[in-house]
C-alpha cells in the first residue's frame, strides 16, 4: 500500500495544503491512516491501550516505583481477519473466542482480576503509598471544580498514546456519522432488505447485522447470570492452572454454537451488501471529505 498525496490547492502559509491519499483506499480511510496509522479503529484502540500501559510502566519507573499491569490487560488481541467466512465458521464474531482467550491466558490469571501492585504497596510506608498514588494518578484539585494540579503517569501516558485520536474527535467529531450516512444510502437500504429476507428464510429475525452481534452478547450474559447469581463463572484447578468448571464450559459451548450459526448465516446473507458496499462507502467518504476539506487540512497539520 503506497502513501501518496494529492494536491488540493495552493497556499503560502505553513498549514497543510494537501489531503492525504492512499492507493486503493476511500477518501476518509486515507485520512484515518494519516492520523492513526490505520483505518481499523478497533485494532488501533487496542494497540494504543497497550501503548499507554507500557508508557505508564516506564513513567512510574522513572519516578522510582514498580508498577505492573493486571493479567487481563496482557491478553493478546485477535490477530486474524474477522471478516472472512472461515473465521465465522470457526469463531463466529469473536465474542466467546475472546472470552476463551481470557480463560486460557496464564493459567486463568486474567479471570482473577487481582491488582498485581497490592503486594508491592504493602511494603511501602504510608507516606510512600501516598506518593505512589500521586505519581500514578496525579495530585487532586485543591478546590472544588478545579482540575488536578498534576495528571500523573496514568493521565500523561493516555495523553501521549491517544493524542491523535483525541485530536480527530475534537476537530472533526462529525466523522462518527459516516457509518449512518453509508447505511442509510438507498443502495444499502435495498441490500439490507435483501439481508433481512435471507436471514428470515433461515429462521432468524433481526433488523440489522449489529443486532445479531448484540444478541450473542446478551445470550452470553443471560446464560451466565441466570445460572450464577454473582455473574462469575466457577473455576477449577487443572494441570494448566485455573479453567472453567465443566458445567460452566457447557454453557459457554452452547453460546458459541449459537454464535457460529448466526455468524455464518449473517456472512452468507450479506452477498448483496458486499456488491454495493465499496462503491457506496467510497461515495459517502468522498462527499464527507469534500465538505470538510478545510477542517481536515487543519487537523492533519496539528497531528503528532
Amino acid at each position: 500500500m503506497a502513501l501518496v498525496f494529492v494536491l488540493a490547492g495552493c497556499s503560502t502559509s505553513q498549514e497543510a495544503t494537501v489531503l492525504p491519499s492512499v492507493d486503493g483506499e476511500p477518501a476518509f480511510d486515507a485520512v484515518l491512516i494519516e492520523m492513526l496509522g490505520t483505518d481499523d479503529i478497533d485494532r488501533y484502540l487496542a494497540q494504543q491501550e497497550r501503548r499507554a500501559a507500557d508508557l505508564m510502566i516506564s513513567c512510574m519507573a522513572e519516578r522510582g516505583y514498580e508498577f505492573s499491569l493486571p493479567a487481563s490487560a496482557l491478553v493478546p488481541p485477535q490477530q486474524d481477519d474477522v471478516t472472512t467466512l472461515d473465521f465465522a465458521q470457526d469463531q463466529g464474531f469473536d465474542i466467546v473466542a475472546a472470552f476463551e482467550r481470557l480463560v486460557a491466558f496464564d493459567g486463568g490469571a486474567a479471570l482473577i482480576n487481582a491488582d498485581p501492585n497490592e503486594n508491592y504497596m504493602r511494603g511501602l510506608t504510608p507516606a510512600e503509598r501516598a506518593s505512589f498514588i500521586t505519581a500514578l494518578d496525579g495530585s487532586p484539585a485543591t478546590e472544588a471544580g478545579q482540575l488536578p494540579t498534576e495528571t500523573g503517569c496514568r493521565g500523561e501516558s493516555g495523553d501521549i498514546a491517544f493524542a491523535n485520536w483525541r485530536l480527530l474527535n475534537d476537530k472533526l467529531p462529525q466523522w462518527t456519522g459516516l457509518a449512518e450516512a453509508r447505511d442509510t444510502h438507498p443502495d444499502m437500504l435495498d441490500a439490507r432488505a435483501t439481508w433481512r429476507a435471507c436471514m428470515t428464510d433461515q429462521g432468524l429475525d433481526y433488523a440489522e447485522p449489529d443486532s445479531v452481534v448484540a444478541d450473542v452478547r446478551t445470550r452470553m450474559r443471560v446464560l451466565v447470570t441466570e445460572r450464577y447469581a454473582d455473574g462469575g463463572l466457577p473455576l477449577v484447578e487443572s494441570e494448566d492452572g485455573l479453567v472453567l468448571a465443566p458445567e460452566a464450559q457447557l454453557l459457554v459451548d452452547e453460546v458459541k454454537g449459537f454464535e457460529v450459526e448466526v455468524a455464518v448465516a449473517n456472512w452468507r446473507c450479506r452477498d448483496a451488501e458486499r456488491l454495493v458496499f465499496d462503491q457506496v462507502d467510497a461515495e459517502v467518504q468522498q462527499d464527507f471529505v469534500d465538505r470538510n476539506r478545510d477542517l481536515i487540512l487543519a487537523m492533519v497539520a496539528e497531528r503528532e
